[in-house]
């Protein structure tokens, strides 16, 4: 399901819309854990993880697996959830 994010080798960003922000808010709090739990999971700054939480960062492809996992949800769902509008 990420081939369609993958092109020519490099990972493409994810927008995510004003619905989706608050689909991963709401995933992420349902499962009790922090922006800093998933900003270190994700090896980025907390600050950046907001961010993407907030609309104002791309979320990578590559970083949909590892947010899926410390989401406790599956890649699908993480990308459903971009997906749905």
């Amino acid at each position: 399901m990420l081939d369609k994010y993958i092109s020519n080798g490099y990972i493409l960003d994810i927008n995510i819309s004003e619905r989706d922000k608050m689909k991963l808010r709401e995933l992420r709090k349902l499962n009790g854990v922090t922006q800093k739990n998933v900003s270190s999971y994700l090896n980025i700054y907390q600050g950046n993880y907001s961010q993407i939480e907030n609309g104002k960062r791309s979320l990578l492809a590559s970083q949909v697996r590892p947010l899926a996992k410390v989401l406790n949800v599956t890649e699908t769902e993480i990308l459903n959830c971009l997906e749905e509008k």
